[in-house]
């Protein structure tokens, strides 16, 4: 469970719905279909760029895990996991374009990266990306919600807030205990905010909508977001 990992595979696997057949989990058959193509598929990696980026990150002062194949997980079937299969299916509509997964330990305990390392793992990506020498163009997309599985729309609010704004110490210096369970996606977003943090492009809020499913506050705030 490294703290941040590089894939530069050149082929990236998505095992199918039927790899979900012996799952028991509620709900998670029904979500599927969302971040899983109905057969087994390939996406193209981009290996070159995932080599510079590791080589870049470590020169930076990151250290990297990396890996060329993902591993075999519960049910052998080496498949990239829903965060990334959700890119690929509802914003690529499953024509994926050649990239290069970043994985990040928003979740587990004890190894997770505070907020500020994120935004900083963000400007370093960036200098990596400009120093690539190749005259492709590189889009940066993170995915992951913002709170929950409680949702507290006080701390999303601050979250858009400290992006729209580029406020980097609104945004770094909020505690670790708050990003912990589902909330710890928004990492994800950090890594994004830091990225974009030193060019022209402005943060522009498409959407944000607090997903309530009890009167207990249980749920998942979602949102969209777009530099340009």
């Amino acid at each position: 469970m490294p703290v941040i990992g590089v894939y530069w595979g050149e082929a990236i696997e998505n095992a199918g719905l039927a790899a979900y057949a012996r799952t028991e989990t509620p709900g998670l058959i029904e979500a599927a279909p969302g971040h899983t193509p109905p057969d087994p598929t390939t996406y193209p990696g981009e290996p070159d760029l995932g080599r510079h980026i590791i080589q870049s990150l470590v020169t930076d002062g990151f250290d990297i895990a990396h890996s060329c194949r993902m591993p075999a997980g519960n049910y052998g079937t080496h498949s990239i996991g829903h965060a990334f299969g959700w890119v690929y299916r509802q914003l690529m509509h499953d024509d994926v374009i050649p990239n290069v997964p970043v994985f990040l330990n928003t979740y587990y305990p004890p190894n997770q990266p505070t907020m500020k390392r994120c935004f900083e793992l963000g400007k370093a990506i960036r200098r990596a990306v400009a120093t690539w020498d190749n005259d492709k163009t590189v889009a940066v997309v993170a995915s992951g919600g913002l709170t929950h599985f409680v949702i507290e729309e006080e701390l999303d609010q601050r979250v858009i807030k400290a992006m729209r704004d580029k406020d980097e110490s609104l945004l770094t210096d909020m505690p670790m205990s708050w990003f912990q369970s589902g909330t710890s996606e928004i990492r994800n977003w950090a890594v994004v905010a830091g990225a974009m943090h030193d060019g022209d492009q402005a943060m522009r809020l498409v959407d944000y909508l607090p997903c309530y499913r009890s009167q207990a506050g249980t749920g998942c705030a979602m949102a969209f977001a777009e530099w340009r």
